[in-house]
């Protein structure tokens, strides 16, 4: 079963964004087989590490992108940013003390929602201007 789907529907309109988005469904839909086969710390460890990695190293392309271009809402879009990497570090901090699969079911629940939630209201703004800027 997949928690997450891509679909058209989450495209940005630049065409590495779209293919960093798609990884980072694809890691939370791994995660997410993990704990339904019975993760353990070190797998969820390992899984939650990657995942991390590849949302902090995404977030930081498109940042950097919005400096190159002189992104008029970078600051606001940056400030969102913050917050996600705050909340995943506190969760990835979890772990050991907290029960495996609760702790999983948090982080799966968050990413999926936050992720979502940021393409869909905050890079979806800047689609327009990247492309404008001939960013595809």
């Amino acid at each position: 079963m997949t928690y997450m789907t891509w679909s058209n529907d989450l495209s940005v309109g630049v065409t590495q964004f779209d293919e960093e988005h798609r990884q980072l469904i694809g890691l939370i839909n791994e995660m997410h087989d993990e704990v339904r086969g019975g993760t353990t710390n070190e797998a969820l460890i390992r899984i939650s590490d990657k995942l991390i990695a590849t949302l902090l190293a995404h977030l930081d392309h498109e940042e950097k992108c919005f400096d190159e271009l002189h992104y008029p809402r970078a600051g606001m879009h940056k400030a969102t940013h913050e917050n996600m990497k705050m909340r995943i570090s506190t969760l990835r901090g979890e772990i050991g003390r907290k029960e495996s699969s609760q702790l999983a079911r948090e982080m799966l629940h968050f990413l999926r929602e936050s992720l979502l939630d940021h393409i869909q209201e905050e890079d979806k703004n800047y689609s327009e201007y990247l492309n404008e800027q001939g960013v595809h």
